[in-house]
């Protein structure tokens, strides 16, 4: 019996070919797949550290002056920061000359992502250095619908 050998050789090619591109068609989907993910993650790091950004510029204007009243005027608009912006608001939850405790909402905004942080914070004036400790009674990050 005689086999066309030249058949086998061109079949054989064929199946090995096929082999190879759905193996490299499956690499190219997890590389672009993977570096999607990474991008969306970073995207999700640089929006939570905006809006921890927010929070900080509020407590070192707090460190300064207790009154926020008289400087919140400068967070009325979405501050920008690291290609992003943050909106930022206080409230007063207790203040005397001494202590100030306040709830800090900061928003953090960068390409299409948004995070919000609520942080209340308790400030002491030291009477006999004037230095200002910061204590944070609470750190939440707030989830929107996913």
């Amino acid at each position: 019996m005689f086999f066309n050998r030249r058949g086998q050789v061109l079949l054989l090619v064929m199946v090995i070919l096929t082999v190879i591109l759905l193996l490299g068609g499956t690499a190219l989907s997890l590389v672009y797949n993977t570096s999607s993910r990474n991008a969306l993650n970073r995207e999700q790091i640089q929006v939570y550290y905006t809006a921890e950004a927010g929070v900080e510029m509020v407590l070192a204007r707090l460190k300064e002056n207790f009154c926020w009243e008289e400087w919140s005027s400068e967070f009325n608009d979405p501050v920008p920061f690291a290609g992003g912006s943050v909106k930022v608001k206080v409230k007063t939850i207790l203040r005397s000359d001494e202590e100030v405790r306040v709830e800090i909402t900061s928003e953090g905004y960068y390409k299409k992502r948004k995070k919000t942080l609520l942080v209340n914070a308790k400030l002491q004036k030291q009477a006999e250095t004037g230095e200002v400790i910061i204590t944070i009674t609470s750190w939440k990050e707030k989830y929107g619908v996913f």
